[in-house]
């Protein structure tokens, strides 16, 4: 699902943690409840380029989350707990290639946060 209102993203980037990638970045943030949901944003601020450019790097984060986000949303629903995380775009003339692997750690080390390993059990 994607993450959606005001207060979510106030709370991921008040509390949330930070982990970096050479153009991607991501803030993500755990929840006891797992009502909270399994919830993704991907943005791209106004210093990434004009619209056409943003809009593009945000179809490539998403095509990239799409295809290699099954070993995070597998550890969250082990752990049985709740998930917002933001990926967040720092250039916009990226190729896809360099997106994916970007998306591929980020995700990677996402899931093998101590929280995950602590709560499931």
């Amino acid at each position: 699902m994607i993450l959606r209102g005001k207060d979510n993203f106030t709370r991921i980037f008040s509390e949330a943690r930070p982990v970096y990638g050479k153009q991607i970045d991501m803030r993500y943030i755990f929840f006891d409840d797992p009502a909270e949901g399994f919830k993704i944003a991907f943005i791209a601020g106004k210093k990434t380029g004009k619209a056409a450019r943003r809009n593009r790097i945000k179809r490539l984060m998403r095509e990239a989350y799409r295809l290699n986000r099954h070993n995070l949303e597998k550890s969250v629903a082990e752990s049985g707990v709740g998930f917002h995380g933001a990926l967040i775009a720092r250039r916009s003339d990226t190729s896809y290639k360099t997106v994916e692997q970007d998306i591929i750690k980020l995700l990677d080390r996402a899931a093998k946060d101590p929280i995950l390993a602590g709560a499931g059990q």
